[in-house]
C-alpha cells in the first residue's frame, strides 16, 4: 500500500492552508506594534505642543501684568489706563 493521490493531495491542501493562515497572520503584531508606537509619539507630541502653548499664554498674562504695573507706577496712578493716556497727549509741550 503506498500514499494515494487523494493523501498527497490533503496533505498538499493542508500545507497551504496553514501556510496561508501564516502568511496573513504574521505582519498583523508588527502593523500592530507600528500603530500603537506612532500613536504613542502622536500624544506627547500634542501633550508637548500643549504645555507650550500653555506656558506661552502665561508668559504673555506675565508680560501685560508686568506692562500694567509699569505703567500705573510710571503714572503715579493718576487715572485708568486710556483717560490718563490721553490727558497726556493733550499737555502742551
Amino acid at each position: 500500500m503506498g500514499a494515494s493521490l487523494y493523501d498527497l493531495s490533503h496533505f498538499s491542501g493542508t500545507c497551504c492552508a496553514i501556510s496561508g493562515v501564516l502568511v496573513m497572520a504574521l505582519p498583523i503584531p508588527i502593523i500592530v506594534n507600528n500603530f500603537a508606537d506612532f500613536y504613542k509619539d502622536q500624544l506627547k507630541r500634542e501633550k508637548a505642543a500643549k504645555r507650550k502653548e500653555e506656558m506661552e499664554k502665561k508668559r504673555r498674562e506675565e508680560e501685560e501684568a508686568e506692562e500694567r504695573a509699569k505703567e500705573e507706577a510710571e503714572g503715579g496712578g493718576g487715572g485708568s489706563g486710556f483717560g490718563s493716556r490721553v490727558a497726556s497727549a493733550i499737555v502742551p509741550r
